[in-house]
């Protein structure tokens, strides 16, 4: 549904013309941006804003702003769509190896694996992770504890983080 609403976001502004865009889409990017804020980010980041003043930023209201109004601006929109549409059909069940089963791919995954979603992720919710780490043969499930949602774990966003999952990187490799 994420992602739906992201792409009405982007074929809503009236320059889309159906992908071949009359002009820049500046009211499509945005939407995009503002969509997008309120799922990358956790609830619990709006809410302390701690971050969002370490950021430069003196409210919510001026991060939605300054930060998600230009986030997508340099961005061509179809380059947006194709974006969206790989992350819809990516499944890796899909195909005649599997047959959909998704639980028999994941059991045929042998490399050792780490994975690290955000205790605050809106995409990627830990018991989900958790599931999967646990069908897999060698992965375990090491949530971030964290307020930044999905952007935890971006190299450089938030120090403690970065530290995180490099410390889970670096226990992988040395297992």
């Amino acid at each position: 549904m994420f992602l739906a609403g992201l792409k009405a976001g982007l074929v809503a502004d009236q320059n889309c013309n159906g992908g071949e865009y009359l002009a820049k889409s500046v009211a499509g990017l945005k939407a995009f941006g503002r969509i997008y804020a309120g799922w990358a980010f956790s609830q619990a980041f709006y809410r302390e804003q701690v971050d969002i003043k370490t950021m430069g930023f003196a409210s919510a209201d001026a991060f939605l702003k300054g930060f998600w109004g230009s986030l997508f601006q340099d961005r061509d929109p179809n380059n947006l769509l194709a974006m969206l549409r790989t992350w819809q059909l990516a499944e890796i069940a899909a195909g005649g190896r599997y047959r959909g089963d998704f639980h028999l791919a994941l059991k045929s995954m042998l490399p050792k694996a780490v994975i690290m979603p955000s205790v605050t992720d809106l995409y990627f919710p830990v018991a989900d992770s958790e599931h999967e780490a646990a069908t897999m043969l060698n992965a375990v499930c090491a949530p971030i504890p964290t307020v930044w949602g999905h952007v935890a774990g971006n190299a450089g966003a938030n120090p403690p983080d970065t530290t995180f999952v490099s410390e889970r990187i670096a226990e992988l490799l040395a297992s």
